[in-house]
């Protein structure tokens, strides 16, 4: 598996990032009931092992999703439990034996919730994050795009294919809105705003922009052996904290986004660097105008 597993096992993934300094949600919690052990972090195997993890977090709100995959299926959100019962976001409550069965079903991280910087408060009610996709060249490191993710109405993930969901463009020197688009079932419309906002979103620069770039810069250099790197970072009232980094992901999302393709220059160069033999690639009618590619800088 290599370094796939390093960006997709978040269990290893959230350790690589804590040695390199990478501020990050800690795990608070890994239910899994294989014989793989998780030094330092407890495990939960069975029913009574879920009962101690929920005594001792005192109903605290908490977030669990699978340990693998860049997929957010089956991500769930509780905003409060007791030793008998979990309530999910949306109000609806589950046993402890029905949450038991989901998390037996496939291995799951339980982390506590991040919370949005106040800068989001007009504008969402769960946590947003900063969709990053980077090059990886031995020498440089070069933005591939860049898109702000927010979800719409009681949506709890972020993913753009969610119908609702909004996404905005920036301006990578300055970290500045340029535009929002909010997805449908199909493709995605222009907004002027947040829907319901008090104030115009577009024009305002996302907080801790100087952090932000850091922390990209070296969550590209931790995992450099992934040659393309997508990474989702929250900015919160303490600073920017990584979510997750995958290998590769999804271009959708980015081109919805941004309005752009991403074939142009800056990922034809990059094929090319690694010996990718595009002539030997049927991509049909050559594309004459290179007005699509990205305008990300370095």
């Amino acid at each position: 598996m290599g370094w796939f597993a390093a960006t997709e096992d978040k269990f290893v993934m959230s350790n690589l990032c804590r040695a390199s300094g990478i501020p990050t949600p800690p795990i608070l919690a890994v239910a899994d009931t294989s014989v793989r052990i998780y030094s330092g972090t407890r495990k939960i195997i069975d029913r009574n092992d879920l009962i101690a993890f929920l005594s001792e977090n005192g109903g605290r709100p908490f977030f669990g999703k699978k340990l693998r995959g860049m997929e957010a299926d089956q991500a769930f959100l509780s905003t409060n439990s007791s030793t008998s019962e979990v309530e999910m976001h949306g109000g609806r409550t589950v046993s402890i034996d029905d949450l038991f069965d989901l998390l037996q079903a496939g291995k799951f991280i339980l982390q506590p919730v991040v919370r949005n910087h106040s800068f989001f408060e007009d504008y969402t009610r769960n946590l947003a994050t900063l969709r990053a996709g980077v090059f990886v060249y031995d020498n440089l490191i070069k933005l591939a795009f860049l898109f702000l993710r927010v979800p719409g109405g009681e949506n709890v993930v972020d993913l753009f294919k969610a119908p609702g969901n909004i996404a905005a463009s920036l301006d990578p020197q300055t970290g500045r809105i340029t535009g929002l688009k909010q997805r449908q079932k199909i493709g995605a419309v222009d907004l002027g705003n947040f829907p319901g906002a008090t104030r115009n979103a577009i024009g305002e620069a996302l907080p801790f922009w100087p952090e932000v770039v850091d922390i990209m810069t070296r969550v590209a250099g931790t995992f450099a052996p992934v040659r393309f790197q997508s990474m989702d970072i929250a900015l919160t009232h303490t600073g920017p904290v990584l979510i997750e980094v995958n290998t590769g992901g999804s271009f959708m999302g980015a081109q919805l986004a941004n309005g752009l393709g991403l074939i142009g220059p800056n990922l034809l160069h990059f094929l090319q660097c690694f010996s990718v033999d595009l002539d030997a690639i049927p991509v049909g009618a050559p594309v004459e105008s290179d007005s699509g590619a990205p305008t990300q800088g370095t």
